[in-house]
């Protein structure tokens, strides 16, 4: 005999296990997307650190374009917003994100210098590890592993802590409002979903963001005034 519906009790998803279950949908109904994502992020890299230069520089944008538009559009537009509303917002900041990019292979000069200065070549490497490597292997160690994993190229944590590590390069010649939406994410949303959902990994992207906002207030610090050195043979 079947239950009147009445007795049926409706079964309300809690919002962790949807969102993880989106990103499960997300990455099983792209693939191979994530793996091409993952690596545009490295090719980007890559062409920025073994050949720097205009053209180094025309891709590595272009590259970053393509993964910020991506995940605004199909991560967040295409999959999370018919579920929650606000993922409209972090679409529209993700295709803004990228649009900069966009904009900036024509009327830009956005240029990514890896060896202008060796330490922060060494920061920068240590932190697109974090951002590529470590990130994975801690969700993995969580239980959420593939195809629950939000991926380097794919998935907003790791693609905004991945830009904020290939931004340094370009302290020579700084642009700030490029490090605004991804610091900002990477802060605001790491830390929520950690203290919110426990999804401890994405402290990562937390911490380059924290890591790299130090190194700029450093590297933007105003410098004293030059030391004046006393003309020669001139008295005390």
């Amino acid at each position: 005999m079947l239950p009147s519906p009445a007795a049926i009790e409706e079964v309300e998803i809690p919002t962790r296990e949807l969102v993880l279950g989106l990103v499960g949908l997300y990455n099983r109904a792209y693939w191979p997307a994530a793996a091409f994502g993952a690596v545009a992020a490295f090719a980007a890299l890559a062409f920025v650190l073994i050949r720097p230069g205009i053209f180094s520089d025309l891709v590595a944008k272009v590259l970053l374009d393509l993964l910020w538009l991506w995940t605004g559009i199909i991560f967040f537009l295409g999959r999370l917003a018919p579920e929650f509303h606000v993922a409209y917002l972090f679409a529209a900041a993700f295709t803004l994100q990228g649009t900069y990019f966009f904009v900036d292979i024509f009327f830009g000069g956005l240029e990514f210098r890896p060896y202008k200065k060796g330490s922060t070549l060494v920061a920068a490497l240590i932190l697109l590890v974090a951002a590529a490597v470590v990130h994975p292997i801690l969700a993995s160690a969580l239980g959420r592993g593939w195809p629950k994993l939000t991926l380097v190229g794919t998935g907003p944590g790791p693609t905004a802590a991945i830009t904020l590590a290939l931004l340094m390069f370009t302290l020579h010649k700084p642009k700030p409002s490029f490090f605004l939406i991804p610091a900002a994410w990477a802060l605001g949303a790491g830390i929520g979903v950690a203290q919110g959902w426990h999804f401890y990994e994405e402290l990562v992207p937390a911490g380059v963001a924290l890591a790299v906002l130090l190194w700029l207030a450093a590297a933007w610090r105003p410098k004293g005034p030059p030391k004046v050195e006393p003309a020669e043979g001139a008295s005390l």
